[in-house]
């Protein structure tokens, strides 16, 4: 039941996937095709860029606001499932549903950053086979660099992108601890007090609350908590990634067993509306 609720889960995300990715396909092109019709020209500083050249910016640029609207609609699609009442109904346990949950979001961003990584690629190459400056222009600076790619260039290219996966699954599992904790604060209220405007008012309350609380923690556990963002504006070396993501799986753990008893013993499932 695992595996099939993850084929579920994540089929249903993928689904989402596609439609951000196909939207940014239409404003890249839309964008290419409305400036070169308008103006005739594009411009990248004091570069003048063909059409290919322009719409591998536009792709470029467009895959990031697509990566970013992925996971803010993979945060809410989260939450929504984990009190979906027709698929807690299911024959599994709440601790697998919801690992199962959170790890198809996951799987869905590495898809999502798969399938831009082939769109970058294919309009880069396109740029660079169809337009003359862009490919001298691009031959030069690579010459210029001297940029030789080393097997230490490529442990540091993997560790960024496990420290990059683990980042997307704290912030996962905080997100569902701050809803998970302030829900368990609010099964403990008086009956005579719940009603939808004051509970409102107290979870929005008990949300900030817990985030002062979540940082002042995070800062007390660890001064090294910094390290991940800092490691990415200075000359890195494979060394000097292992710790960060050594403190990120100790966190992702810790999030992820205490969301567990939280979710086993206070969240229900709610009735669609």
């Amino acid at each position: 039941m695992f595996g099939r609720l993850f084929a579920t889960l994540f089929t249903r995300k993928i689904k989402k996937a596609n439609y951000v990715l196909l939207v940014q396909l239409i404003a890249a092109i839309a964008i290419t095709v409305l400036s070169f019709t308008t103006s005739g020209h594009v411009y990248f500083g004091r570069q003048d860029l063909g059409v290919f050249s322009s719409f591998f910016m536009f792709v470029l640029f467009f895959s990031f606001i697509a990566a970013l609207a992925l996971y803010c609609i993979t945060c809410n699609e989260n939450e929504s499932i984990n009190v979906n009442q027709s698929l807690r109904l299911l024959p599994i346990s709440d601790s697998k549903y919801y690992l199962d949950n959170i790890f198809t979001s996951i799987a869905t961003l590495a898809y999502f950053a798969c399938i831009e990584a082939i769109g970058i690629g294919i309009s880069f190459l396109l740029a660079f086979q169809f337009d003359g400056t862009f490919h001298s222009e691009f031959m030069t600076s690579f010459e210029k660099s001297g940029f030789v790619f080393s097997v230490n260039d490529f442990i540091v290219v993997i560790q960024s992108l496990i420290l990059l996966v683990l980042f997307c699954l704290l912030f996962y599992l905080m997100l569902s601890f701050l809803n998970f904790s302030s829900q368990a604060i609010i099964s403990f209220l008086p009956v005579s007090i719940k009603n939808k405007s004051l509970l409102g008012f107290i979870r929005v309350f008990l949300v900030f609350i817990l985030i002062w609380a979540l940082v002042k923690g995070i800062r007390a556990l660890t001064p090294i908590f910094d390290a991940p963002f800092a490691v990415f504006f200075q000359s890195t070396s494979s060394n000097d990634l292992m710790e960060p993501i050594s403190v990120f799986i100790c966190f992702d753990l810790l999030f992820i067993t205490i969301n567990l008893f939280l979710f086993n013993q206070y969240i229900e499932p709610k009735e669609k509306k």
